[in-house]
């Protein structure tokens, strides 16, 4: 189990390796954003393709607010206390 969660950091470390596929155009002006929202609809996310881990999540985010997606370590079933 815990091999399993070291396997999925890995993944999620390597994207850090990836280069970025949009980049800004040589002189381009920063953007410059007064008021906004940002709206996520039916957005599906996996590591890797054969296993996602956000299906269909949808969720708005108001002008000035943040947002974390947080997820388990360990599945409900095999969660334990050390105590």
């Amino acid at each position: 189990m815990l091999q399993r969660c070291f396997i999925d950091m890995e993944n999620m470390l390597d994207l850090f390796k990836e280069d970025a596929e949009v980049v800004d155009t040589p002189g381009a002006a920063p953007l410059a954003v007064t008021n906004g929202v940002i709206e996520f609809r039916n957005v599906s996310f996996g590591y890797v393709p054969e296993k996602t881990v956000l299906h269909n999540v949808s969720f708005v985010v108001p002008a000035g607010q943040s947002v974390a997606l947080v997820g388990f370590l360990f599945k409900k079933h095999e969660a334990y206390d050390i105590d």
